[in-house]
């Protein structure tokens, strides 16, 4: 039988000292959650674990912690997040008509507001983000909510980036150019057993690569780690990078990486509902210094052609026979595709 009250009242996963709060809390979680609670149990049950993920107190705490540049005068982060969840959840269009519908409980004006979002820094959302998954992990354990791990004894990581769309909402200069400036990008690191988000890495630079931000990626990576990604990520410093960490990896061999020969003809070894699938032992000329890696490449030859009209796909891995057949390494990359529903 869970315990409740312990679950969702207590400090155990609050790693932020109190401060004292500059103005009363505005309203909770917005009124669509307010709806939801007064007419199902489970939403009920919803708001609870969001309200205490989402206390005011907290996030201003995490503001206080992670914040380099900004800081707070009279209006709070608090106060602009919870403007942001009545948006999110499409209570209202936009940020000028949730602050007008709670002018009284926002001490500043409308600009101010706009100007403490546009000023935002990133360090702060990916901050957001981290401390969520540590925050509501817990809870996942505590439910036994974990699903089933796909590649049992080791935490499945999957990787994929985001660039955010250009929209018509653009500065006077640039309205008349037929190309929309790109507002930017993050990679997502999302846990396969907690179905969860547990790290971004967001850039302001929407022309930047996603490669030039795997440096905090191969930060977290540890022994019976496996990385999932698609083809933007085979880079060899970034396999090097993991494989130096004790990690392994399930990556889509790019075709620009071409310093590798095959050390037999791919081989058949099975077939999916999907397709044929082939393995292969390859070698991968890491540096010029002539050092070699033993890798497998794993074929799957398509039934139907993807989106961008591959019949093939080839995966890069450095796991084990004994520990992932052919076979399991392409259902799994075959289900990297979760994360995409995250954006």
């Amino acid at each position: 039988m869970v315990n409740w009250d312990s679950l969702f009242h207590t400090g155990c996963c609050d790693p932020f000292p109190p401060i004292k709060r500059k103005e009363p809390p505005m309203f909770q979680l917005g009124k669509k959650i307010e709806a939801f609670a007064a007419k199902a149990p489970v939403a009920v049950l919803v708001r609870t674990v969001l309200q205490r993920d989402l206390n005011p107190e907290r996030m201003d705490r995490l503001f206080h912690s992670s914040a380099e540049l900004q800081y707070e005068r009279k209006l709070l982060f608090s106060t602009v997040m919870l403007l942001m969840i009545d948006v999110i959840l499409k209570s209202a269009k936009n940020i000028n008509r949730v602050y007008q519908l709670h002018r009284e409980n926002v001490p500043v004006t409308i600009k101010a507001v706009y100007d403490k979002i546009n000023h935002l820094e990133t360090g702060i959302s990916r901050e957001l983000v981290v401390d969520s998954f540590h925050n509501l992990s817990p809870i996942v354990d505590k439910l036994n909510g974990k699903h089933a791990p796909l590649l049992p004894g080791f935490r499945l990581l999957i990787l994929d980036g985001n660039h955010f769309a250009s929209t018509q909402r653009r500065l006077i200069g640039l309205r008349n150019t037929t190309a929309g400036p790109l507002p930017g990008l993050a990679l997502a690191l999302y846990d396969q057993e907690y179905g969860m988000v547990r790290d971004v890495i967001p850039c302001e630079d929407g022309h930047a690569q996603e490669r030039s931000l795997l440096g905090p990626i191969v930060e977290q990576i540890r022994p019976k780690d496996c990385l999932v990604a698609d083809r933007n990520f085979c880079v060899l410093a970034f396999l090097a990078g993991i494989m130096a960490r004790g990690g392994s990896f399930v990556i889509r061999h790019h075709g620009q990486l071409k310093c590798w020969s095959g050390v037999a003809s791919p081989k058949l070894v099975g077939k999916t509902e999907t397709g044929e699938v082939y393995e292969q032992s390859i070698i991968v000329n890491q540096d010029t210094s002539g050092t070699v890696l033993k890798r497998c490449r794993i074929t799957m030859k398509l039934k139907q052609k993807t989106r961008d009209g591959d019949k093939e796909i080839h995966i890069l891995t450095n796991l084990t026979r004994k520990e992932a057949t052919a076979i399991k390494v392409s259902e799994i990359y075959r289900k990297r595709w979760r994360i995409e529903g995250m954006f």
